[in-house]
């Protein structure tokens, strides 16, 4: 690289730590600053390096062939052309995800990206007790500055973090710092932020933390205290009672008279419809931006409409056809394999991040939606950038 070069290579890694640091809390800032990214991704002539990058990482593959996909789709999509462009810009995390590889294949890039996701993380759930407690005004859904959605599994990614820096951890006030922050996270993923997503989140990991750090005993004895803990918590809780309710919802869902007015009542219509629609066009999909065109054509009149129908894998589905969820699941296998071929740190927190990204990807469209979509696309970065030729 010239000295030109190398000083705008520094630049992107600092926008890149700007932009993790800036989700939690701003929609546009983010997209400024990953406008400018991608300027200096090609001023830099980063992009040269594309073939190499693909070689190394299939993550960048799949990545790569999903924006791609889409793109190809807004050709015959049933959407008017203008919102198939508009949808396919949405899934621009896909690409960016390739850019930020580039930049964070750097360890120093890396490690200010690593502090902008703490210092986000706990700004985060600072804002939110802020709310709680009413010391700033706060919005009507809940105590947090992003949807619960969106809040609850940022909190509940960050509390595995947390669990990770306390198992590593050597000094007593370092551990007694994590142990703190872990106790935060856990208490408002369950008692203030309420996300449902995010709690079951929360659960599955500690199971993926028992599998990674703990013996059979240790494991049984974890998860007999979160036995325990969700006994109680759904049943003397002022509110556990929307874990019960979630519940309750799917198990009186009628299918051939679908109740649309509970939240898991329209996820359940969404899916419904949507394996229709799937069906009607399985291989070739029925284009990019097309779910809310195709939901209308076959929905009950006073069904409640929806952009996509909150699943990344029925949305991909629906949009590019079976080859669509094919990508899509190529994407997070090749996350697990490259998982296994980090260090133990960066392959603990990768694959928390695979179950996140899995789990949210089954009961939202992260990847279309701008703050998880961008979060992940920042933090997949982090975890895999640093793999080598060798390694793929």
């Amino acid at each position: 690289m010239t000295n030109f070069q190398v000083n705008i290579f520094s630049l992107g890694g600092i926008i890149a730590a700007l932009i993790m640091l800036t989700l939690p809390f701003s929609t546009s800032i983010p997209i400024v600053l990953s406008g400018i990214l991608l300027f200096l991704w090609l001023l830099s002539f980063q992009f040269m390096g594309l073939p190499e990058l693909l070689r190394r990482n299939k993550i960048a593959v799949f990545s790569l062939a999903i924006f791609t996909g889409l793109l190809i789709a807004t050709s015959y999509s049933s959407a008017p052309f203008g919102e198939a462009i508009s949808t396919w810009g949405k899934y621009r995390e896909f690409f960016l995800l390739i850019i930020l590889l580039s930049f964070l294949r750097d360890a120093q890039h890396r490690k200010w990206s690593l502090y902008a996701f703490m210092a986000g993380s706990i700004g985060t759930l600072v804002i939110s007790y802020a709310m709680y407690f009413d010391f700033v005004p706060r919005p009507a859904h809940a105590a947090t500055l992003r949807s619960i959605i969106t809040h609850s599994i940022m909190v509940a990614f960050f509390a595995f973090y947390c669990a990770l820096q306390i198992n590593k951890a050597t000094e007593t006030q370092s551990r007694i710092f994590w142990w703190i922050l872990l106790f935060v996270s856990i208490h408002n993923l369950y008692f203030v932020a309420m996300g449902r997503t995010g709690q079951l989140l929360g659960l599955l990991m500690v199971l993926l933390y028992c599998f990674q750090h703990l013996n059979t005993r240790n494991s049984l004895i974890l998860i007999a205290s979160l036995t325990i803990f969700l006994f109680l918590f759904i049943n003397y809780s002022e509110i556990g009672f929307r874990i019960s309710e979630g519940f309750t919802n799917v198990l009186d869902y009628n299918f051939d008279n679908p109740e649309t007015e509970t939240s898991m009542g329209k996820r359940l219509t969404f899916w419904k419809h949507s394996f229709t629609i799937i069906g009607e066009s399985p291989w070739i999909g029925h284009g990019t931006g097309s779910f809310e065109t195709e939901f209308k054509r076959i929905a009950a009149a006073n069904q409640y409409v929806t952009k996509n129908p909150h699943s990344e894998f029925l949305s991909l589905s629906v949009q590019m056809g079976i080859p669509g969820l094919l990508l899509f699941i190529g994407f997070l296998v090749s996350q697990y394999r490259l998982s296994l071929k980090l260090d133990n740190d960066s392959k603990w927190l990768a694959q928390a991040l695979l179950l996140t990204i899995t789990i949210t990807s089954i009961f939202n469209s992260p990847m279309l939606d701008h703050t998880e979509g961008h979060w992940f696309a920042c933090l997949l970065a982090l975890c895999f950038a640093s793999l080598t030729p060798s390694d793929a």
